[in-house]
């Protein structure tokens, strides 16, 4: 055994003597139990707090362990957070003059707290504010109507509110009644007896209560986030909460109230882990609401009612306990190690009608969605209204709204786009509402504490390459909360693989590194035009070659793409159809189509065996136009149907040998009056189709008149 470890034992003996022998382990016997309200050895203080012994404080903890927890969808039993944000108090429904709610001399905090939680029950489900009397419970505790009690000034236990009111009948009795205001501020737990007398409180006008039960709140559970809920639960519910503390040496609370302002904070981590002293005790106040800000867990709280009245810095009797504290904050003594904080809430009816409260609207913590897809949006971004509830168990409607889109339903899922959107959640009961707000802020990585963006890979959509965002990189630290992020990504990206730095700095130049590759890829086509369709006539025994123009291409990411073409370099008689090709750098490929029609000369004769050939448009009757069998063109394959001189179609046609050379030449007549000819036609041209669909044209001089 080391020295420190002797010098500990050595001072745990002497603190079981001096506690048994100024006896604040136990009281005397005329208390008719076994709890001290005092802390300190002098007998009498005002603003005592509890010390019961052993027994009593482990069946105060047995009951505590034993009633029904909160019905909460939260918390151990389904880790449903509630907002992370905002203030909320039901202090407006404690009917309370601060200088009055005074315990003095009494250790009864235990019935103040309990007696708030009825008086904001009371108000809130019957719109009833009315002070109730802590002076009946501290009359008639311990005396006709529960013997085997100890006096309430000695302490007592938010199950002890409970049990008094099942006993005393199933009634409240107004602050206003006859003797019934706070009168036993002078009377300690020494006393052993009120000073006001149970039959001279007058009872005639009082308050039925219709049900009663303690319900335990859980909170020492491992998990201050889920703490925390599980109490914003109860209190948005319409619950004011009893908050039972123990210290090791009470004193710290002391200075804390005297001391400081309504607006200090009293952190119990400072305390946690402790050995207890002699000093050490139990307090029991009020929680009525909370402040939570969203953006710094720094001045995070809760809001409490003590029942020490007032002093100068504290004109409301109120003070503020750190939110973000350790919730299974423990002390020592030789027993063992034990428990230190407790939540706790009175779930009451009191007859009458009830006033139906507005529901609590419950948006969901702010959140982070990852951008889905290229149209810079968030699929499938999850709202979560089911934080929201009523005190009056109504059934709600929920409807979410924000700059152009709308939702309904508990818990909608909804597409976003890029940016921070600002939804608001109301909730309707039917005739009552509330709205909350929640933030969703969608980017375009997973947000890791430091991490790059996700490997991307982008379509080319400039010459060479690829330019635009490519996400950004998420850093966090624990000590700074605007980390510095940069990166060397190049304003452009070539075809293929690159690959980016992240750097993010924090304020004491610490540096975390991260690659991120960015992939751009080209698959998508040139654009290309073919040159026109063209009609030619052949130019040679074969059909006709020549220039047939260029078709055109562009590509968003090849500025200069490869045009090919299957041309001819004769192409025949009748239609040939050319494929154009245009392929980029990534082979890509689009492909157009122009058509080139090849016409082919043929020999004609109008109105044969004479020269000039004269139309008289005047007259009436036909002209003959010939077309003459040559070496390289036989008229019979002519399709007569086909012919069109002029603009006019034959009247009648028939094979003869014009030119007497032998050959069968095919002699068509045509109407004068159908020819589309003027006097300044100089020539007429016959064209039309030979029976295999060749395309032919014979051109003869004409005199028009």
């Amino acid at each position: 055994m080391n020295i420190k470890q002797f010098q500990k034992i050595v001072g745990l003996i002497l603190m079981v003597l001096t506690l048994t022998a100024t006896g604040l382990f136990g009281v005397a016997a005329n208390t008719g139990g076994s709890v001290e309200a005092r802390c300190d050895t002098r007998g009498t203080i005002e603003h005592p707090c509890m010390q019961p012994d052993d027994e009593t404080r482990q069946k105060w903890i047995d009951r505590y362990n034993a009633d029904p927890i909160s019905t909460a969808p939260i918390g151990e039993l389904s880790a449903v957070s509630l907002s992370a944000g905002g203030t909320y108090s039901l202090l407006e429904y404690l009917p309370y003059v601060a200088s009055e709610r005074d315990q003095n001399y009494c250790g009864n905090c235990w019935a103040w707290a309990g007696t708030g939680c009825m008086e904001v029950a009371h108000s809130i489900e019957n719109g009833i504010d009315d002070r109730l009397s802590v002076q009946f419970l501290n009359s008639n505790y311990g005396d006709t109507i529960l013997p085997d009690a100890h006096y309430a000034c000695c302490g007592g236990w938010l199950d002890d509110v409970e049990a008094f009111y099942k006993s005393a009948g199933m009634f409240a009795v107004p602050w206003s009644n006859q003797n019934a205001d706070w009168q036993d501020g002078n009377t300690g737990c020494g006393t052993g007896v009120s000073s006001i007398t149970p039959g001279s409180i007058a009872t005639t006008s009082h308050y039925d209560i219709t049900s009663i039960e303690t319900y335990t709140i859980p909170t020492q559970i491992g998990s201050g986030n889920m703490a925390i809920s599980n109490i914003k639960y109860a209190l948005e519910n319409g619950n004011a909460v009893s908050f039972g503390f123990w210290l090791h040496d009470f004193n710290h609370f002391r200075t804390f109230w005297n001391s400081q302002n309504e607006t200090a904070i009293f952190d119990f981590d400072q305390y946690n882990h402790e050995d207890w002293t002699a000093l050490g005790g139990a307090h029991a106040v009020l929680c009525v609401g909370y402040h939570d800000d969203p953006a710094s867990n720094v001045n995070d709280y809760w809001i409490m009612v003590n029942s020490w009245g007032t002093t100068a810095e504290r004109p409301n009797g109120i003070f503020r306990v750190d939110m973000h504290i350790d919730y299974d904050y423990d002390y020592t003594d030789i027993q063992g190690t034990h428990k230190g904080l407790f939540w706790q809430y009175l779930d009451i009816d009191f007859a009458g009608e009830k006033v139906n409260r507005p529901p609590i609207a419950r948006a969901g913590d702010d959140q982070t969605a990852v951008q889905a897809n290229i149209y810079n949006a968030a699929n499938n971004v999850n709202l979560d209204g089911s934080g929201s509830s009523d005190p009056d168990l109504n059934i709600l409607t929920y409807h979410w709204t924000w700059s152009g889109g709308s939702a309904t339903g508990v818990s909608p899922t909804v597409i976003l786009p890029l940016g921070t959107t600002n939804i608001t959640l109301t909730v309707l009961d039917g005739d009552l509402y509330d709205t909350d707000d929640v933030k969703v802020t969608v980017v375009d990585t997973l947000p890791p504490s430091l991490t790059q963006p996700a490997d991307v890979t982008k379509e080319a959509n400039t010459t060479g390459g690829y330019s635009g965002d490519i996400g950004m990189a998420i850093a966090s630290d624990i000590c700074d909360n605007n980390v510095t992020i940069t990166n060397n990504a190049p304003p452009f990206f070539p075809l293929g693989d690159t690959n980016v730095g992240w750097l993010a700095s924090d304020d004491s130049g610490n540096e975390a590194k991260a690659k991120q590759k960015v992939t751009v890829i080209d698959t998508t086509a040139p654009n290309i035009s073919a040159p026109s369709d063209i009609v030619v006539v052949a130019n040679n025994a074969g059909g006709w070659s020549g220039g047939i123009g260029t078709a055109n291409a562009s590509d968003i990411c090849d500025d200069n793409v490869m045009i090919t073409n299957d041309a001819l370099a004769v192409f025949p008689m009748g239609d040939t159809y050319v494929h154009w090709t245009a392929t980029d750098d990534s082979s890509n490929s689009a492909s157009a189509t122009q058509k080139i029609t090849v016409i082919m000369p043929i020999t004609i004769d109008i109105k044969p065996g004479t020269y000039p050939n004269i139309i008289n448009l005047r007259a009436k009757g036909v002209v003959s136009v010939a077309i003459i069998t040559t070496s390289s063109f036989s008229a019979a394959s002519a399709l007569p149907g086909s012919i069109n001189f002029a603009g006019a179609r034959p009247l009648r046609w028939a094979m003869q040998d014009v030119d007497r050379d032998g050959d069968k030449d095919m002699i068509l007549q045509f109407s004068v009056k159908d020819l589309k000819l003027s006097s300044s036609s100089a020539e007429g041209v016959l064209t039309g189709k030979t029976l295999s669909g060749v395309p032919i044209q014979g051109r003869d001089s004409v005199i028009v008149r």
